[in-house]
């Protein structure tokens, strides 16, 4: 886990973030250094939880850890996918050992991210993000696993707005460029 305290306005940057509190969960995906560089620019003090989660108490923990750790969360932002998810493959030949790693164990590591987000959360609300690849809206050749963890993901944060929205929790899934979000899994395209 690693913590830091953004410096308002550093960079030039406006401090528009300044006295917020984030956790980003990324699964020590290399957009997560992006993220909290960027959220640090614009104020925000920041945790990175650099692990894909493997159960709602894993999660729980660490979630609720880094928030004591920085005195609360107002933002928690999860970016993450296991390994398996980023690896080219062609459809035809992929098994359902591969599925199961890829898409399955990273659906389960969003799930156990908003479970723990709504655990954080829920008394006085906040904002969750989940990043994820713009190509999703599209597809990608190779990527099937890539594509449908991230539409499964779009559909939770849906879902989990609609359920939470009274809570005061705002939550948003958000498409940025697909190399920024794993070069190496791009490089084909």
């Amino acid at each position: 886990m690693v913590s830091a305290a953004g410096a308002p306005g550093a960079g030039g940057a406006s401090a528009q973030l300044a006295g917020r509190r984030a956790v980003v969960a990324t699964g020590g995906m290399p957009i997560g250094s992006q993220l909290v560089q960027g959220l640090m620019r614009h104020g925000a003090q920041v945790v990175e939880i650099a692990t894909v989660f493997t159960s709602k108490a894993q999660a729980d923990a660490a979630l609720a850890k880094a928030a004591r750790d920085i005195g609360d969360a107002d933002l928690i932002v999860h970016a993450a996918a296991t390994p398996a998810a980023l690896v080219v493959r062609d459809l035809e030949a992929l098994t359902p050992a591969e599925w199961q790693a890829s898409v399955h164990q990273s659906v389960l590591a969003t799930l156990f991210c908003l479970q723990a987000a709504h655990g954080v959360q829920r008394e006085r609300g906040g904002a969750v993000v989940v990043v994820g690849p713009s190509t999703a809206l599209v597809g990608a050749a190779g990527l099937l696993p890539l594509m449908t963890l991230t539409e499964a993901q779009r559909t939770l944060v849906k879902s989990a707005a609609r359920q939470w929205g009274a809570l005061g929790m705002r939550l948003n899934w958000v498409g940025i460029a697909p190399r920024s979000y794993d070069p190496v899994s791009y490089t084909h395209l």
